[in-house]
């Protein structure tokens, strides 16, 4: 807010990221609003150059657009302030989605399967889509659908579900949706358990950009001290080496990524108190640590 010589003005400053094409009208880069207050001020804001930054008055603002979107890198809502004990971790899966490839309708080759913990069951997951803009056309629609499941107990040991998973009579699980050109986002109230995320295109291959929020208890494990190796060796299952086990999460690949080294671990190697598990950012980091 600054004040001219007859009133105070709200401004608001603007970029376009293309770098050029600025505001033409009142407090743009040339106006004459700028003459009209202190020089102190003019020197702190005016700058006249063509770098796509420029000033609005918030009345133009109002008058010149009519969607302003409020973008976080976290899921944060405005009308809801950080509670204890809570936070968000973010799962990230990078794939393609072609038409045709599909069982039931639903395609097989981009499933995303994910887990929600106890005690965090309301507004506990959003699931957001975003694709390469410049792959649109003006008039495109957006090209992806998302639909979620819950994967029963007799199928939670696949790391891809079989087409038998995928029936005329399982329902999607229903979310709150909004979407534009480039992106799509679903916010759900899930229970515990597991639960795959499916992805399908509606014409033609699509790259895409899935990323999976989940809202998550945050304490701490209390793990014991002397947690280690021999001991996760002694817990490896019978008549199972630890190459058939690697190669069981590895899914055909010699490396595992993050989330494989979380199930990996989860699953097969730790026997104690449900919620003592390895957590995403966990195992990032030993991935982290361990690659050469």
């Amino acid at each position: 807010r600054i004040q001219t010589w007859r009133s105070w003005e709200d401004l608001i400053r603007l970029w376009n990221p293309w770098g050029h094409t600025e505001w033409r009208g009142r407090w743009s880069d040339e106006s004459l609003e700028w003459q009209k207050i202190p020089d102190q001020q003019r020197r702190q804001l005016h700058e006249n150059k063509e770098d796509g930054e420029f000033w609005m008055s918030c009345q133009d603002f109002r008058d010149n657009f009519s969607c302003l979107h409020i973008c976080n890198q976290f899921p944060v809502s405005l009308n809801q302030e950080n509670v204890p004990h809570e936070r968000w971790s973010q799962v990230m899966f990078k794939n393609s989605a072609t038409p045709g490839n599909t069982t039931e309708g639903l395609s097989r080759d981009t499933q995303s399967i994910f887990s929600v913990p106890e005690g965090m069951e309301s507004h506990n997951a959003i699931m957001s889509i975003n694709i390469i803009q410049q792959n649109l056309k003006a008039k495109d629609k957006f090209p992806l659908s998302l639909s979620v499941f819950k994967v029963d107990p007799q199928f939670q040991h696949y790391q891809k579900l079989p087409p038998t998973f995928f029936s005329k009579f399982r329902n999607a699980i229903e979310g709150i949706s909004s979407k534009n050109r480039g992106s799509l986002t679903k916010r759900y109230s899930l229970s515990p358990g597991t639960y795959v995320a499916v992805t399908s295109a509606h014409s033609e291959t699509v790259e895409f950009l899935l990323r999976i929020f989940l809202k998550m208890p945050d304490g701490n494990r209390n793990l014991d001290s002397n947690f280690n190796l021999m001991a996760l060796k002694a817990s490896l299952p019978k008549h199972s080496s630890q190459e058939s086990i690697f190669h069981k999460y590895a899914q055909q690949e010699l490396n595992l990524d993050a989330a494989q080294l979380q199930n990996l671990l989860n699953q097969e190697l730790l026997t104690g108190t449900p919620g003592h598990t390895f957590s995403l950012d966990e195992c990032r980091s030993i991935v982290a640590l361990m690659d050469l």
